[in-house]
């Protein structure tokens, strides 16, 4: 028993091993893509004497959180509930979880989210501390003038007060509310979802190259550059300006029990001002919360219709839902809707001469 249980085992080590083995040259870009950026991050937080901060790990137990919870309750419940329609064999729970084991090592699948999670975990710990520094490197600076952008684009008036009376009802608020504070779910379920594809590699590739790129250049570089804080601290900033008074005067009014948001928003800067807290780093242009939605939507439309459709809409409640909830002025996700198609068209140009380059290299070596 033990003998066979150690045999098993191994096995499955030496699968894993021959599956990274095999997966590495389809990864191989996204290593150099995350080595370059983790040495920029480094040498900037080097210049400017900063530490790497790891504040982003909870994160990351809430992204293996949720691929656990999908593969330990959501998958095995699929396959019983098949069972169950079709009469449930003798052994049913051992052959469940071989079918499990099966999915696992299906088509390399092992490989490529060993490869995806050994890169992405170092860069999402990078991103969050470069985050968290934003306003020590340069203090917000931009917000004034994005108000003025904002009250051009909406011609004398402010955006969120065009939409306040199509959105200004407490019943609508905390719809759009729950909308936004779900973006972190959806974002991890379709990018765990790309770690553990095993179809369409080309297009996982490209979509996972996209969301590095969006996070180092909209999260990281743009964020530093057009320091802002957002209209949800612009009394804090600049006490007397009313540009932005009856809105969050309007969204308090619902209260915190209703709207997560505004407890966040408070969590945030009180964390700023006081230096003492888990929930920091604050900076509105570009909105990441629209940048990784649009991103989100364009992926989708290539895989389904249906998926394209849906994530669309749930950008643009998003796109909405930003200026309504006074997180961003309205050009912060105007930008990040430009940042993501430049970043999806760039990681489809990288993929596409990664994999030419790749089939070049096979065709030169048939032997391989």
């Amino acid at each position: 028993m033990a003998k066979g249980v150690l045999r098993s085992v191994w096995q499955g080590v030496e699968a894993c091993a021959g599956s990274i083995r095999r997966t590495f040259p389809h990864n191989a870009i996204l290593y150099g893509v995350a080595i370059a950026m983790l040495g920029a991050t480094q040498v900037f937080l080097s210049y400017y004497k900063l530490t790497v901060s790891l504040k982003a790990v909870p994160i990351l137990l809430n992204m293996a959180g949720i691929w656990i919870l999908l593969w330990i309750v959501v998958l095995p419940a699929i396959d019983l509930l098949h069972f169950w329609r079709n009469g449930a064999p003798r052994g049913v729970i051992f052959l469940i979880g071989r079918r499990m084991a099966a999915r696992l090592f299906e088509s390399d699948r092992i490989g490529n989210a060993i490869h995806a999670f050994v890169i992405l975990i170092p860069l999402i710990i990078a991103f969050g501390a470069l985050k968290e520094d934003i306003a020590i490197v340069h203090p917000f600076a931009w917000d004034t003038t994005f108000t003025q952008w904002d009250r051009v684009l909406g011609m004398g008036r402010m955006p969120w007060e065009i939409l306040q009376p199509f959105l200004g009802v407490p019943a609508i608020t905390i719809a759009i509310n729950f909308c936004y504070d779900v973006w972190l779910l959806v974002m991890f379920i379709v990018l765990l979802w790309q770690v553990f594809s095993v179809s369409l590699q080309a297009l996982r590739l490209q979509f996972l190259l996209s969301f590095i790129l969006i996070w180092f250049f909209g999260g990281s570089v743009l964020a530093m550059i057009f320091s802002s804080a957002g209209p949800c601290f612009y009394d804090y900033l600049f006490p007397g300006c009313s540009h932005y008074t009856a809105q969050m005067a309007y969204l308090h009014g619902i209260g915190g029990d209703w709207l997560w948001s505004l407890t966040v928003q408070d969590d945030l800067w009180r964390t700023y001002t006081t230096g003492v807290g888990d929930i920091r780093g604050i900076s509105a242009m570009p909105s990441m919360h629209v940048g990784i939605a649009v991103l989100l939507a364009i992926f989708g439309w290539r895989k389904s219709h249906r998926l394209g459709f849906a994530l669309s809409a749930f950008a643009a409640i998003i796109l909405v839902g930003s200026v309504h909830l006074a997180w961003h002025y309205a050009v912060d996700g105007l930008a990040a809707i430009v940042i993501a198609f430049a970043c999806w068209a760039t990681a489809g140009a990288m993929t596409r001469r990664w994999l030419e380059f790749l089939e070049g290299r096979r065709a030169s070596r048939p032997y391989i």
